[in-house]
């Protein structure tokens, strides 16, 4: 959500993948990303955006949601999120001087 890859990752990674095959669902925030491994076990992760309608207005909060589902065998997945390099005043405001 930064928009920098290396600011941050939430990685869920299928151990002896072989095959990923995602897809945007249509008109939504939802992406499907299947990942196979060569032992035959499958997973489905789906990564949405909520938007939701409370008090007569759209909601759209700063977040990601994961959902992991196995589809075949039993895939042995790892999970793991943090930050790639450290984030050193990462909300200080630098003043900028324009002529």
């Amino acid at each position: 959500m930064s928009g920098n890859g290396e600011k941050g990752f939430l990685d869920i990674v299928l151990d002896g993948v072989a095959d990923v095959q995602s897809k945007y669902v249509r008109h939504t925030a939802i992406l499907s990303t299947v990942l196979t491994g060569r032992s035959g076990g499958a997973v489905r992760v789906t990564d949405f955006a909520p938007r939701f309608r409370q008090f007569g207005c759209v909601f759209r909060p700063l977040q990601l949601l994961r959902i992991v589902k196995p589809l075949a065998g039993l895939p042995r997945i790892t999970c793991g999120c943090g930050q790639r390099t450290p984030m050193v005043n990462c909300f200080r405001v630098i003043p900028s001087t324009a002529l």
